[in-house]
């Protein structure tokens, strides 16, 4: 082949190529393809499960022992007042007005009764005005006291250290979700939980928006459901109750209307 032949031949390769990118449908594809990849891509990537279990029960004599002494109840609601507004956190107190004992307390009354037992016992040795002396604590009443923060902490050591409660049906999903796209992307709060006996529906707090290449975790609740769910709903919390190891899928919705599902398991 001449040099002149070769020339000629390798233009025209470069001019089909021109002509094939320049083509309406090389650019059409083009600009879907762009288009695709400046979208946001959610999918369900994890799926983690909460069960809500019974609260364990104060025994009747630790809440006999507690209640008739007024000194103990209103330093302990004190304490639990003030640390949970540090906190800002509902301060749990309900049980010393007689109410239910509420597991998610224990952590807190265990901090207040460790804090007022160690001030109890450093307590005579503490300074203080003569004028003032009269008002420590009597040997009788520290003994109390300290016998009573004793029985409060055993106690709920013991709940503390036991899982065995049964399940009250209610649970929660915790779903990570992935957008693996260029632009953000927004999760609906309302899904949908199907399984062998019907389904129902399922709700977040809010919308969630999830960032380009980012990752968010998103709480889904089995809680409120219109009347025509009850009964699938009803069926559900058995299936947990009673640790029923059951095929389930969950549905969510990106904010375009685009299914994010993710099939499971109840786990025992």
């Amino acid at each position: 082949m001449s040099p002149a032949e070769g020339s000629t031949s390798w233009k025209a390769f470069v001019n089909t190529i021109i002509t094939t990118l320049l083509s309406p449908l090389s650019l059409l594809l083009g600009f879907y393809l762009g288009h695709a990849l400046q979208k946001p891509h959610l999918s369900i990537a994890d799926l983690s499960k909460t069960y809500y279990a019974e609260s364990h029960k104060l025994s009747k004599d630790l809440r006999s022992e507690i209640s008739s002494q007024p000194l103990l109840v209103s330093k302990l609601r004190d304490a639990l007042t003030n640390n949970a507004l540090a906190r800002n956190e509902q301060p749990c107190v309900d049980w010393l007005d007689g109410g239910e004992w509420e597991d998610r307390c224990t952590d807190s009354v265990l901090e207040a009764a460790h804090g007022l037992a160690g001030a109890l016992i450093a307590e005579p040795e503490m300074p203080m005005p003569d004028l003032l002396k009269a008002m420590r604590l009597s040997q009788a009443q520290v003994k109390s006291l300290g016998d009573s923060f004793k029985h409060l902490t055993t106690e709920l050591e013991s709940i503390k250290s036991n899982n065995s409660t049964p399940r009250t049906g209610g649970m929660d999903f915790d779903a990570g979700i992935l957008n693996t796209g260029d632009f953000d992307g927004v999760v609906s709060k309302y899904g949908t939980l199907k399984f062998a006996d019907g389904s129902f529906s399922i709700y977040a707090e809010k919308f969630i928006v999830v960032k380009a290449h980012g990752f968010e975790t998103v709480q889904f609740s089995t809680s409120d459901v219109p009347q025509a769910e009850r009964q699938a709903l009803e069926a559900w919390r058995r299936l947990v109750k009673n640790h029923a190891e059951v095929q389930f899928e969950l549905q969510l919705k990106s904010g375009d209307g685009k299914p994010l599902l993710w099939k499971g398991q109840l786990s025992k």
